[in-house]
């Protein structure tokens, strides 16, 4: 429950001021996703406006939450850059999680065009308790009593799933909220083969 504020800073570089606020045994977050941030920010501006109504509403959040797809195409910085400067990600701990969109380039969603997680991972600083490669893409945390596990939807792995298994078998927490770009279950019920 304490609140933290600091600078990122590189040689004469300092960052704007942030800030985080530790875990307690209760606890709120904003859920959000996919607001695809692009070149003329109306996307950003919209979720912006709607994440900073509901803070306005519940009298602020201890961390906000997102399901991915923050930007239209991961391969292009400046969107990146549009997020890092809103006022939210600076005023609270945002963890996310990488999408489709996060993961693409302009040219589209396949390995060949150059997508990967290479983009997400450049421009987070999330726990490095992943596996393989994906240190900064999958990753966990505890927050007060829960167990957040962050999964990578575009690269399902034998490897992402013993990992998985093995951080829930040492987990400690009494909640555990497992998180993900797609859903478990298409809109008519069944198994989304993805997510699923």
């Amino acid at each position: 429950g304490t609140k933290y504020m600091y600078k990122a800073c590189l040689g004469d570089y300092q960052s704007d001021v942030r800030y985080f606020k530790t875990g307690s045994q209760y606890f709120n977050f904003v859920w959000t996703s996919d607001f695809h941030a692009y070149s003329n920010g109306t996307r950003l501006n919209n979720s912006t406006a709607n994440i900073n109504d509901i803070l306005a509403k519940n009298s602020g959040a201890d961390f906000i939450f997102s399901t991915g797809d923050i930007v239209a195409h991961g391969g292009t910085y400046e969107w990146w850059e549009q997020i890092s400067n809103i006022n939210w990600i600076k005023e609270y701990m945002f963890c996310n999680t990488l999408g489709n969109h996060d993961w693409m380039t302009s040219a589209g969603t396949e390995v060949k065009h150059g997508a990967n997680s290479k983009f997400f991972s450049a421009v987070s600083n999330y726990p490095k308790n992943g596996y393989g490669d994906q240190y900064n893409v999958c990753y966990y945390f505890y927050y007060g009593d829960a167990l957040f596990i962050c999964l990578n939807t575009e690269e399902y792995t034998q490897a992402q799933y013993d990992w998985c298994e093995s951080v829930l078998q040492n987990n400690t927490a009494q909640y555990i909220f497992m998180f993900q770009h797609y859903q478990l279950f298409n809109k008519a019920g069944g198994a989304n083969s993805a997510g699923y």
